[in-house]
């Protein structure tokens, strides 16, 4: 996905600058109870840096909010770094699927496909048994 590997450069951009630390950003899924759309887990570079994590995350926070167009906010929880994306970015990936002729579909392959359905007995409970 072009948003994902966009926000990927601007933190490892944001790493380099703040802390001079090379590698490979990976993002994952915030999760639902915390606020935010992507996780960046920053937990293993706090031995090496010697910060505290909530240190290490507001100063990354705080340099990758002066220098994205990507991103609105951010929270530090332990090592992991919550970014909230700004409202523009969703309009223009709703804008990107909008204009794709076909998006979501898949090419004929001319095979036969099976379509399942389930039959549930009106007078008893559904389950998988």
């Amino acid at each position: 996905m072009k948003l994902e590997q966009e926000l990927k450069k601007e933190v490892a951009i944001a790493l380099k600058a703040v802390f001079d630390v090379d590698e490979e950003v990976v993002l994952q899924a915030t999760r639902k109870e915390f606020e935010g759309n992507y996780t960046y887990v920053f937990f293993p570079l706090v031995k090496s840096l010697r910060k505290s994590p909530i240190e290490i995350g507001k100063i990354l926070g705080e340099k990758l909010i002066e220098n994205s167009s990507l991103i609105a906010s951010y929270n530090v929880i332990q090592g992991f770094l919550n970014i909230v994306l700004k409202p523009k970015v969703w309009l223009e990936v709703l804008a990107e699927i909008n204009a794709a002729e076909n998006w979501g579909q898949l090419n004929a392959k001319n095979e036969p496909i099976l379509v399942e359905f389930s039959s549930p007995n009106t007078n008893k409970p559904l389950h998988l048994g």
